[in-house]
Parts: C-alpha cells; structure tokens; sequence
C-alpha cells in the first residue's frame, strides 16, 4: 500500500514523501527507509498517525491503523532534541574548560618565567657568594700547607743544625813550637772538630791557624803522639 509522510523536520512548507509499504512493517523499519530517503537519524524522527506518536518498540502499522492512503506526519524527535542540546552543552563546557586549562597554563608558565626572571640576581649573587666563600677557604688551606710546610723546613734546619751541632766538639791545642827565652812560650788555640776528623785534617787546621806545616807538626794527647800517616790506632780524643 502506498502512504504519504509529511516531512515537517525542516524549516519552510512541509515536504511529501510518498512510500511503499506493508501493514506488517514496524514502525522502527519505516523509520530506517525514512533515514535511507532524507538523511534523517532514527533518534531524531517522531512520527505522528491520527495525533498519536508512534512508537518503535515492536509496533507494527497496522496497529496504528495505517492503511492505504494514511498521511502520517514527520516531526523532530524532542527527546532527541534536548539530548542533542545536552551533548551540545557537553561540547561546549568541554571546549571551555580547554580553553581555560590552556589559558591557566599559559599564565603559569608567564609566571615561571617571571618568577625565574626574578630570581635570577639572586641566585647568581648567591652563587657569587658560595665560590667566594669556597675560594677563601681553598686559600686559607693552602696558606696554612705553606705555613706548615715553612714550620716543618724550619724544623728540619734546626735538627739538622742540632745533630751538626752534637757531632762537633771543641779540643785545645797547646803550641809549644816557639822557644822564647829560657823556655817554650805556650799558647792554646781551640779547634771545631768531630770525632770522625782525622789526624792530618786537625793537622790541617792547626797549618790555617798557625801556619805550621804538617810535616813539621807532632800532636800529642795524653802523653801519647797521634799517628797520621800509619795503620796503628790513635787513643780516642774526647770532648
């Protein structure tokens, strides 16, 4: 049978769309040949027999009366409509709310770069301060290395003077090479030696003080003569 739909969906005079159908159809298959003809979705379409709305829920045609001939009017679906209106609002609270992050993001970032902007003097005056700080103490350990070290030289200089010193020792020399008068004039004359000096270096010195040649000299300790120039042991001459 054939039927017309009023299609009431678009703004201006309604349009006619006529149709071939079956009294068993459901309203929900009459409904998807609507869609496949106007591009309308299943959702957003109410129609309307004799001032009833038609329901897709199993009902056929024929229990709505349609029969050959019937108009059946074609409406917007209003559930659709404030379905539609509440995605729309979704969408747009959605879009904000983006909006407003990516401005707040862009605020802060604005303040990080001022705040950082800001603190730089300061870190860099701290920092000036910390390598000032370091410096100082880097010299004040080194000063004090050099100090020690001077310390310890002036130490080792000492001992060094200290043992020279103990290894020395200081003996008399009698001269009785010069007759005057009826005896000997004696004079005494004191050398630095160490116990290790020889006879011919004490021999030596005696040449430097009083320009006796050595082979003109005879030393004499304890009532014995000190022998330079043989194997035989000398007596130990003491402090």
């Amino acid at each position: 049978m054939r039927i017309a739909v009023m299609d009431n969906m678009m703004r201006g005079p309604p349009r006619t769309i006529r149709m071939e159908v079956e009294a068993g159809d459901t309203v929900a298959s009459l409904m998807e040949e609507v869609q496949r003809r106007r591009r309308y979705p299943v959702a957003a379409q109410s129609l309307v027999c004799d001032g009833e709305r038609m329901e897709d829920t199993g009902a056929t045609l024929s229990d709505y009366n349609v029969t050959e001939g019937s108009k059946l009017e074609l409406e917007m679906n209003m559930d659709f409509t404030i379905e539609a209106d509440r995605e729309e609002r979704k969408l747009k609270k959605a879009k904000e709310m983006a909006v407003h992050v990516e401005q707040q993001q862009l605020a802060d970032n604005e303040n990080i770069v001022i705040t950082v902007t800001t603190a730089y003097p300061i870190l860099l005056l701290l920092l000036q301060c910390i390598v000032t700080i370091i410096v100082k103490l880097l010299l004040m350990f080194l000063g004090n290395v050099t100090l020690c070290k001077n310390v310890i030289t002036s130490l080792g200089v000492d001992v060094e003077r200290a043992d020279a010193a103990v290894d020395k020792m200081q003996i008399f020399v009698r001269d009785c090479m010069i007759p005057c008068g009826r005896g000997r004039r004696v004079r005494t004359i004191v050398l630095e030696v160490e116990a290790s000096d020889t006879v011919a270096s004490v021999m030596a010195q005696v040449q430097g003080r009083l320009g006796y040649p050595p082979a003109l000299q005879s030393l004499f300790y304890n009532g014995s003569q000190l022998l330079h120039d043989s194997g035989e042991s000398n007596p130990e001459i003491k402090k």
